[in-house]
């Protein structure tokens, strides 16, 4: 059993396998004004908790706005993403192990879906032999397609 502080702002994993969590986590980021997260989807559930400052989130088809307070809910398999509109603390609490697809907005129009491997973000699955973790450059480049529809 592990006793968190959930009070303390600082960014961190506040629940994951390091504290024997085998199929969930909750992490603390900070993120600044204009940070984004463009559309993807996962094989789990993942919901948000805003502790701080102001974030769009795109779930499926809706736009919210929210602030302190705010929990959004993601089934799994639905498109979501977010654009921090003020500097954000916020807490995720998911899934672990259940990849992370991100959709690509081609230059002409099609969409598809990019399975990527972050390093050290436990949702993700781990790379398949002979691949290694996809860089952050990349995954980054991946949701600049989507950032429009944020």
């Amino acid at each position: 059993m592990a006793f968190i502080d959930g009070s303390d702002p600082t960014p961190r994993m506040l629940i994951g396998p390091a504290d024997g969590a085998r199929a969930i986590f909750r992490e603390r980021a900070r993120y600044p004004a204009g940070f984004f997260v463009g559309l993807h989807t996962h094989e789990g559930d993942e919901s948000f908790e805003l502790r701080e400052g102001r974030m769009r989130f795109a779930v499926g088809d809706e736009r919210r706005i929210g602030g302190p307070g705010s929990i959004v809910f993601v089934p799994a398999g639905v498109e979501h993403g977010f654009v921090c509109e003020t500097e954000v603390v916020i807490d995720i609490f998911s899934q672990q192990d259940m990849g992370l697809y991100v959709v690509v907005l081609e230059p002409d129009g099609a969409r598809r879906t990019e399975e990527v491997f972050m390093e050290g973000f436990p949702s993700t699955h781990t790379p398949p032999d002979g691949q290694g973790w996809t860089p952050r450059a990349h995954i980054r480049a991946l949701y600049a397609t989507t950032r429009g529809l944020l």
